[in-house]
C-alpha cells in the first residue's frame, strides 16, 4: 500500500509499504496523536453558537430550514453565519477551489457574498480585496463594494506543502508547482448570475454594464481580469 498525503497543490506518494510494516503503525499512531488542525481541519469553521431567536432569523435571511445546520465562518477576527450546505467544495482535489458562498454578517445585519479560495502565491499576484481596492480607488463602476479581505490561519496549515517536497526530490523534468494560500474576501451580496437573467433586454444591459466595468479597470487601473464567464458575472435588480 502507499500513504497519499493532498493539498491544493499536488499528492505526495510515498513508497510502497508492507501492511506489516512497522512504519505503517508508526503512521497511525502518530495520526491518532495530531491535533485536528494537522489532520486538516479548519478550525475557522465551526457549529454557530446562537440563541434561537438569532438562529431563526439568520436562517430567514440565508433561506435554510430547522433541519439545516448553521456554521461560523471566520475571517481575520470577524465572523460570518453560513449555512452548511453551503460549505461544499469543489470536486477537484487541486487548484484554488473558488467558492462563492450566501452568509449572513453581524456586523452589517444583513446578506454579504462570502468568497473563499486559496489564492496562487506569487510577488506579482495582489491579493483580490487589494485589487478591488485599486479598482475603486479609479473610480471603475459597475463593481461590488468590498467588506474585507484577508489571508485565512497560520502558513502550516493554511499553505500548500507539496511543493517543498518537490524541491527536495530528484526532479529531472524540471517540473514546477505553486503555492496556494487559503483566503477569504467579503464583498457586497449580489442576488443573480447572468445566467439568471429573465428577458433579453435585461441581460444586454447585465453584459454592457460588464463590458464598461472591464474596460475602465483595464484604462483607469490597468487590471487586467483575463477569466470572465457566465459564472462569475453576478448582478442585483433595483427595488
Amino acid at each position: 500500500m502507499r500513504l497519499l498525503r493532498w493539498d491544493r497543490s499536488g499528492v505526495v506518494v510515498t513508497k510502497k509499504i508492507l501492511f506489516n510494516h512497522r512504519s505503517l503503525f508508526v503512521f497511525f499512531h502518530q495520526f491518532s496523536l495530531a491535533t485536528e488542525a494537522d489532520r486538516g481541519r479548519d478550525s475557522t469553521v465551526t457549529a454557530a453558537n446562537l440563541s434561537l431567536r438569532e438562529s431563526q432569523n439568520i436562517r430567514k435571511l440565508l433561506g435554510c430550514n430547522e433541519e439545516i445546520s448553521l456554521l461560523k465562518v471566520s475571517v481575520d477576527e470577524k465572523d460570518y453565519f453560513i449555512s452548511k450546505t453551503e460549505i461544499l467544495g469543489s470536486t477537484s482535489p487541486i487548484g484554488r477551489s473558488t467558492r462563492c458562498i450566501k452568509a449572513f454578517s453581524p456586523e452589517r445585519n444583513g446578506l454579504v457574498l462570502l468568497k473563499d479560495s486559496w489564492r496562487v502565491l506569487l510577488p506579482t499576484l495582489q491579493p483580490e480585496h487589494e485589487i478591488y481596492k485599486k479598482l475603486h480607488d479609479s473610480h471603475v463602476t459597475n463593481i461590488p463594494e468590498v467588506y474585507h479581505g484577508a489571508d485565512i490561519g497560520d502558513d502550516d496549515h493554511h499553505a500548500t506543502q507539496t511543493k517543498l517536497w518537490l524541491d527536495k526530490a530528484v526532479n529531472p523534468l524540471g517540473l514546477t508547482l505553486r503555492t496556494h494560500r487559503h483566503y477569504r474576501i467579503v464583498l457586497e451580496y449580489l442576488t443573480f448570475t447572468l445566467e439568471e437573467f429573465e428577458v433579453t433586454r435585461e441581460m444586454i444591459e447585465i453584459v454592457r454594464d460588464a463590458s464598461i466595468a472591464h474596460e475602465q479597470a483595464v484604462s483607469l487601473a490597468k487590471v487586467l481580469h483575463r477569466d470572465i464567464s457566465n459564472g462569475n458575472i453576478m448582478f442585483k435588480r433595483d427595488k
